[in-house]
């Protein structure tokens, strides 16, 4: 059985909401987006660069996905999670830092990222 059009809907609606009313995206800014070549990530980042961001970045766990996101989707930067040099690529990414993180996987941590 097939989605109901309602819950297509509601990934746009997800995305929206969290990349214009709760990190309200403003022009210039650099965007980190999890999990980004899903449906409310791949919406997200493009919400964001409609939104007039400087850079989009977004996470995924394949090349496959890391090649959709920048041939695709026009990401400036896909980087896959499952490297081990995660924190030092996502720095190279965005050098200035970034302006906006859309936490698209959630869910408890065991601990916060290491950023050191």
């Amino acid at each position: 059985m097939f989605p109901t059009l309602s819950a297509h809907l509601s990934l746009g609606l997800t995305s929206y909401v969290g990349m214009l009313d709760i990190a309200k995206v403003q022009p210039g800014d650099t965007v980190f987006v999890s999990n980004a070549a899903g449906s409310v990530g791949s919406l997200a980042g493009q919400i964001a660069r409609l939104k007039g961001a400087k850079r989009v970045i977004g996470s995924a766990g394949s090349a496959a996905k890391l090649n959709y996101l920048t041939r695709e989707l026009s990401f400036d930067a896909a980087l896959d999670y499952h490297d081990g040099s995660f924190v030092e690529r996502l720095r190279s990414a965005a050098p200035e830092g970034i302006d906006v993180y859309f936490d698209n996987v959630g869910g408890r941590r065991s601990r916060p990222p290491s950023t050191s």
